[in-house]
């Protein structure tokens, strides 16, 4: 399974999980910003098989609507590795 951002050239776009078994889903639409970045324990930049956490930054672009002005939404989300190499010694 990965995820993929269908965005190009800073067009907004949607978000879909891709398996080769289900077929694609569309998790999220009108996605302006996706950034992934592969943390270890400290927050420091790691590689992906190295890594011991993900940082998960998702930007929205929202227009103006009637008596709402336009605006910025971010989801972060950082996550834990359970199976990450410093996380397994812990138990």
């Amino acid at each position: 399974m990965r995820f993929v951002f269908q965005g190009a050239n800073g067009a907004s776009g949607p978000i879909v999980r891709v398996d080769n078994a289900a077929g694609s889903v569309v998790l999220a639409t009108n996605i302006n910003g996706l950034t992934i970045s592969y943390l270890d324990m400290s927050g420091n930049a790691a590689t992906a098989a190295t890594a011991e956490r993900v940082n998960i930054d998702v930007r929205v672009d929202l227009p103006a609507e009637p008596g709402q002005p336009a605006s910025v939404v971010r989801l972060v989300s950082d996550v834990a590795f359970r199976n990450g190499p410093i996380t397994l010694k812990q138990f």
